[in-house]
């Protein structure tokens, strides 16, 4: 069956991963979608000390009011600097974990949310589980299951999942929550859809004052970036020449070149949509031109 969705990190692609680079300055290792929270969790749990890993077998309560639950929290709060997220931990005793991911920006959600999370959450479920056997063997607790909670502003819950190694991801078909054939990339751009995708995005992006938009020219897909001041100062950039600046961002759009290239495959085969090109463009606050960058699709 072909599962059929344009994933929400594939919306978000270009703009978290902008603001991941932009912060190197920081040491944080931050990943540029959601699906990287869990290399982020893998990356957290190898920085623990030795002399964490080598305790004796505790429950998750004692393992909860260790550094090594705090070292976790911190460094996937790192990662989530300027993206719009929190992350803390929870317990249940005896054998669950709870990773809570709550967002800063009230979201009006939708079916439509409520189904791109539940599919990106599915596309890691592989490394949640991996995440089960690692708590066991790293810290010596007997852990069951690890629950994913996705949380509003407010704390309520926008959905949650719990995984145990048995977990299977479920088949999504392109009938739920408004997914459909469109007529052309204008219909799409003119879509409900299309606009609860930038809401969201530009919800998650709101603390570092960047913008998005998605437009179409023709057969191509225009992300469209609007950068602040308070964007420079967020992402260490206050100093950048105009040059600077432009080589700079072409920098990272090309180290997002294969993500972006998703974009022909992914409105193809859930849209019927055969794009031309996607150009990622940026400009300041107030519309004034930056630079651009086109992607064709080499396959036409």
């Amino acid at each position: 069956m072909k599962k059929k969705f344009l994933a929400l990190t594939m919306a978000m692609v270009l703009a978290l991963s902008f603001s991941a680079c932009g912060n190197k300055t920081s040491g944080s290792n931050r990943t540029g979608s959601e699906s990287g929270v869990a290399s982020g969790r893998e990356d957290a749990k190898n920085r623990v000390s030795n002399s964490e890993a080598d305790e004796a077998e505790n429950s998750l309560s004692d393992w909860y009011d260790s550094d090594a639950r705090k070292t976790v929290e911190d460094l996937i709060n790192n990662m989530f600097s300027g993206q719009g997220l929190n992350f803390f931990i929870e317990v249940e005793e005896p054998d669950v974990l709870v990773y809570n991911y709550q967002y800063t920006t009230q979201l009006e959600v939708t079916d439509l949310i409520v189904e791109q999370l539940e599919m990106s959450v599915d596309s890691g479920v592989d490394a949640v589980k991996s995440d089960i056997q690692n708590y066991r063997k790293t810290y010596g607790v007997e852990l069951n299951a690890i629950r994913l909670v996705y949380l509003n502003a407010d704390g309520s819950s926008i959905y949650e999942l719990e995984v145990t190694e048995d977990y299977e991801p479920s088949e999504h078909d392109g009938d739920s929550a408004g997914l459909g054939s469109y007529e052309d990339l204008q219909a799409w751009m003119d879509s409900d859809e299309a606009a609860q995708m930038v809401q969201l995005t530009n919800s998650m992006l709101e603390s570092t004052g960047m913008t998005v938009n998605f437009s179409a020219e023709g057969n191509t897909f225009v992300y469209e970036y609007y950068l602040s001041d308070e964007t420079y100062e967020a992402m260490g950039m206050a100093d950048f020449s105009g040059d600077q600046l432009q080589s700079y961002i072409e920098s990272v759009v090309e180290s997002q070149r294969d993500s972006l290239e998703g974009t022909f495959s992914n409105f193809e085969q859930n849209y019927g949509i055969t794009l031309d090109a996607v150009r990622v463009a940026f400009y300041e606050e107030d519309g004034t031109f930056i630079v651009s960058s086109d992607i064709l699709n080499d396959a036409y």
